[in-house]
């Protein structure tokens, strides 16, 4: 009788350890250490943080190249982000923008050879650069006019955070600049990383960077990209950091949820990756966020237009 009590205490312990709690439970700094600590990454960045490129500069690490290529003359810039015990190190080469593929995709047979001349990857990986940029933007003509993209994904993330003196250290953090872009960054880079590739994800933020300002490579601004308020060089180098952190994570949690193109995301689970990444993003950034739940609205909405997205191939 003994042995039975004991044998029903012991898995009822482990029936209580082996529980789910991860969409119910206030996410705080002090979680997911063991899972993200193999990262060597330095925190998020976000710009609003930042007064200058000068004073960008006292604190990241900027090294520009300019080399010759086979196609020409090249330019790179390197950026390096290091912490007491971690180190975020990034790099943009000049090249192929996204204005460029935009322009082929809107326009007309001669631009489509110009862009299969000049990037015949491009053409090779179209069909999941068309998913992309559907996940990337609210469609409503297809998903309803209630879609969500990734951009409501960070909405919510930065929604989610106790408002504290520590996550606030000055108003701009709850702008545009702060909280808000640099969680749309690491969010959409780390989904792109889990459900299609690393690979996929580095191509997507680097064109687009591009696009923004191909001065980034050359660091040779103008007055007026210096004073601008709304697309300027160190918020641009802000975004390739937090790329970059997007994509390492992306890779720790599509090994942890065994994620790959066609399995099926429940919001069961995509509330469980959502939790996990901001277990990341509490940890790293020392804030604390409320959880997501698998009947959120925008978790529910996101979940069935990945598998949308990653069915029917648009």
């Amino acid at each position: 009788m003994v042995r039975l009590l004991l044998l029903f205490i012991l898995v009822l312990c482990l029936a209580c350890r082996g529980s789910d709690k991860s969409t119910n439970k206030k996410v705080g700094k002090e979680t997911g250490n063991a899972l993200y600590e193999p990262l060597i990454l330095a925190q998020p960045v976000l710009a609003s943080r930042f007064n200058s490129l000068d004073d960008f500069k006292s604190k990241v690490q900027v090294k520009y190249y300019n080399y010759n290529g086979c196609m020409g003359s090249n330019s790179m810039v390197q950026l390096k982000l290091k912490n007491k015990k971690s180190e975020t190190k990034c790099e943009l080469k000049s090249g192929l923008s996204q204005a460029v593929i935009i322009k082929a995709k809107n326009g007309g047979l001669l631009d489509k050879v110009k862009l299969t001349l000049r990037s015949p990857h491009t053409i090779r990986i179209r069909n999941n650069l068309k998913n992309v940029f559907l996940l990337a933007r609210r469609e409503a003509g297809i998903f309803g006019y209630r879609d969500v993209a990734f951009y409501d994904l960070a909405l919510a993330l930065s929604q989610h955070i106790n408002k504290t003196e520590r996550a606030y250290k000055n108003t701009k953090d709850s702008g545009e600049k702060g909280y808000i872009n640099t969680f749309n960054h690491i969010a959409a880079q780390a989904i792109i990383t889990s459900f299609f590739s690393k690979e996929l994800a580095s191509f997507v933020a680097d064109v687009h960077e591009r696009k923004n300002m191909p001065e980034l490579t050359t660091g040779k601004f103008t007055p007026e990209q210096l004073q601008d308020t709304s697309n300027y060089p160190e918020d641009n180098y802000v975004d390739i950091i937090n790329n970059a952190i997007g994509q390492e994570l992306g890779l720790v949690l599509q090994k942890k949820h065994q994620l790959d193109e066609v399995k099926q995301c429940t919001p069961e689970l995509f509330a469980n990756y959502l939790n996990d990444l901001q277990s990341y993003l509490s940890w790293s950034m020392g804030i604390e966020l409320e959880p997501f739940h698998s009947n959120d609205e925008v978790v529910v909405r996101f979940a069935h237009k990945l598998n949308h997205v990653l069915k029917k191939r648009f």
